[in-house]
C-alpha cells in the first residue's frame, strides 16, 4: 500500500548510537524501499562527532552492512536511500550548533520542497532531552516557529527522565516549545512483531482468550534477554542501568499488555487506559518484599567494558516478581 506523507525532514539526535544504528535507520531504509517515505524527505543525524555528509553516509552504510547485512543488496536502492542522508555536528549543550542545524534545515528547504515540517527523534540519555528541547527553542526550531503551514513534531525516545520528578519535569519543558498533540513519547520494543501479536494471541484467539485470566493461569513468566553485553552503550549504561533501560519500560509494557482487560477498541487511548488500570494495581514494594521479590546482577566483565567505570555497582540483570491485584478478570 502506498501512503502519502508531507514533505518533512527526519531530524535524529544520537545518530551515531547504537538505537539508531539496530532499529532506525534499518526501519527507515525499508521504509523507503516500500514506498512509504514521502517523495521528498531529509533525514539529518546530529552528533558530537565531526563528519561531513559523506563521511556520515559511508558510517551508515558500513554499520547496516555489519549488523544487517541481508537488507543492502540493492546497491541502487541503497544509494538512493543514503543520498538524502545529511549530518550536523552539534555539541548539545552549546547553542551555536543548534544555529547551524537550523540553516542546514533552511537552506536546503527549498531544493527539497519540504518547507518547515520537522520530526525531531531524541534517540539521547534522558538528561540531555530537556537541554535538546531548551536550545530547539533558542535556535527558532520549536514549534511555535513553524511557519508556511509546516509542523514541527518531537519523539522523545525512553528512558523518559531518570524518576519521576525529572519525568514531569521533562513535561513542562517540552510543552512550552511543543503542543501535546506533537509530542510522542515511544517505547521502541513494542514495533517488534512479536509484542504486537500479544493483542492478536491474547483477544482474537477462540481457544486462548476464554482462557486467558486469573482462574486458569496461575502466573506469567517474561524473560527479556540479550547474548551479548552493552557494546558501545557504556556511558549511556552507567546513566540508566538495566531498571530504567528495560525494566521500567520494555518489562513493564509487556507486563501491561499480557494482564490488560480488553479495551473498548484498539484506539491509542483505549489501550493505554487498560494498559494504566493494570499498571495501578501492582502492588507496591516495601523494604521487605524488596528484599523477597528482587534481584540485581552485573554480568562479569562490565566494568572493562568502554566508557563504564571500573568500580561500577550499576545493574545489568534484574529478576523481580510483580503481583497485581484482582481487578475484574485481571491476571
Amino acid at each position: 500500500m502506498q501512503v502519502t506523507l508531507d514533505h518533512c525532514s527526519l531530524i535524529i539526535f544520537g545518530a551515531n548510537s547504537d538505537l539508531a544504528a539496530r532499529k532506525l535507520f534499518p526501519s527507515l531504509y525499508e521504509l523507503a524501499l516500500w514506498g512509504n517515505l514521502p517523495d521528498d524527505y531529509r533525514i539529518i543525524g546530529v552528533g558530537r562527532a565531526a563528519l561531513s555528509h559523506e563521511a556520515f553516509r559511508l558510517t551508515v552504510q558500513e554499520k547496516m552492512g555489519r549488523l544487517f547485512p541481508e537488507t543492502l543488496q540493492d546497491d541502487a536502492a541503497f544509494r538512493s536511500f543514503s543520498a538524502r542522508l545529511f549530518y550536523v555536528k552539534v555539541d548539545l549543550a552549546e547553542i551555536d550548533g543548534y544555529h547551524a542545524l537550523y540553516h542546514e534545515l533552511m537552506d536546503g528547504s527549498g531544493e527539497f520542497g519540504i518547507c518547515t515540517n520537522l520530526l525531531f527523534y531524541l534517540a539521547t540519555p534522558p538528561t540531555l532531552a530537556p537541554i535538546i528541547v531548551r536550545n530547539l527553542d533558542k535556535a527558532g526550531l520549536g514549534e511555535k516557529d513553524a511557519s508556511c503551514d509546516g509542523w514541527r513534531k518531537i519523539i522523545v525516545e525512553k528512558p523518559y527522565g531518570r524518576n519521576l520528578q525529572t519525568a514531569r519535569e521533562l513535561n513542562s519543558v517540552i510543552g512550552k516549545v511543543f503542543s501535546e498533540k506533537q509530542v510522542f513519547r515511544i517505547d521502541h520494543y513494542l514495533g517488534k512483531e512479536t509484542v504486537q501479536n500479544i493483542m492478536v494471541f491474547r483477544f482474537s484467539n477462540g481457544i486462548f482468550e476464554p482462557l486467558w485470566n486469573r482462574n486458569t493461569i496461575a502466573n506469567v513468566t517474561i524473560t527479556i534477554a540479550e547474548d551479548f553485553g552493552i557494546r558501545d552503550r557504556g556511558a549511556f549504561y552507567e546513566e540508566a542501568g538495566l531498571l530504567r533501560d528495560i525494566m521500567q519500560n520494555h518489562a513493564l509494557q509487556l507486563l501491561a499488555a499480557v494482564a490488560m482487560e480488553p479495551p473498548v477498541d484498539f484506539s491509542a487511548d483505549a489501550v493505554r487506559d487498560e494498559k494504566a488500570k493494570v499498571l495501578r494495581s501492582i502492588r507496591p514494594f516495601n523494604a521487605y518484599t524488596v528484599e523477597q521479590s528482587v534481584v540485581l546482577g552485573q554480568y562479569e566483565g562490565y566494568c572493562a567494558e568502554k566508557n563504564v567505570d571500573p568500580e561500577s555497582t550499576v545493574e545489568t540483570f534484574a529478576a523481580i516478581k510483580f503481583f497485581v491485584a484482582y481487578i475484574s478478570a485481571t491476571l
